[in-house]
């Protein structure tokens, strides 16, 4: 059984989030990946940051106008080596200023550039966990929107509320400041380089860390085509097992 339908509110939120921002509205105007670029640019941090806290409050069942979620201290997962507390907001600064770079700076075309940028604002959301809860719900609305626009705004709406509709994952080896067991890894590297390598990672604070990781994200196309290919993958393992349960 998908979440929707576990969560029916987690719908309902979604599509009171669509029509917060008129998308049906506008889903012509949205579905042109220039006009969705031309948008992001136009962006400072606070703007960003103002959109993705009215998309967490709505998800959560909040009405944005009437909740802050200045004070919150965000979800804190050692796995996915989110920044504490007080290193969030600075986070969330830095990795939007590399997408925004990227947007400024980078040759790609429209279709490269959106496919790059709604990946990296996913990624930055699950990395930073900037919120108590509903950190997924709002990567995904903000990742589905940028990469695909409004041309289906039922399709956003199920992906935002149903993670087993948009199973991105964001792991450890997209991440430049993850330090892992390098010696079994296929490189050419010897004993002395691998510990050269840990004691960088160990010094290279978080919050650089993540917007560094973030460039190598925006930049590399084939790691793009690996998130893809193991959401993919994540997705017909689940298939099945639902398929294998009901036989």
């Amino acid at each position: 059984m998908s979440e929707k339908l576990k969560f029916p509110n987690r719908t309902e939120d979604a599509t009171q989030l669509v029509e917060d921002y008129s998308l049906r509205e506008d889903a012509e105007y949205f579905s042109d990946p220039a006009t969705r670029l031309e948008f992001l640019r136009s962006l400072q941090f606070n703007e960003f940051f103002d959109i993705a806290q009215h998309i967490n409050a709505r998800v959560r069942g909040y009405e944005p106008r009437d909740r802050s979620t200045v004070n919150e201290s965000g979800g804190y997962l050692p796995m996915l080596k989110t920044p504490k507390a007080d290193e969030k907001q600075e986070a969330m600064r830095r990795g939007f200023e590399t997408i925004q770079r990227y947007l400024g700076e980078s040759s790609d075309t429209d279709d490269q550039k959106v496919r790059g940028a709604g990946m990296a604002t996913e990624a930055l959301l699950i990395w930073v966990h900037p919120f108590n809860d509903g950190n997924g719900r709002t990567s995904r609305f903000l990742g589905k929107f940028i990469e695909d626009g409004t041309i289906d705004t039922e399709q956003l709406i199920t992906e935002t509320a149903d993670g087993n509709e948009r199973m991105r994952m964001y792991p450890e080896y997209l991440r430049v400041d993850d330090v892992t067991d390098l010696s079994n890894q296929d490189i050419l590297l010897d004993d002395d380089e691998i510990e050269q390598i840990k004691i960088a990672q160990e010094k290279l604070p978080i919050t650089e860390g993540i917007a560094l990781s973030l460039e190598m994200l925006l930049k590399d196309k084939s790691l793009q085509d690996r998130v893809e290919a193991d959401s993919q993958r994540y997705h017909d393992m689940r298939e099945q097992a639902i398929e294998r349960k009901a036989a």
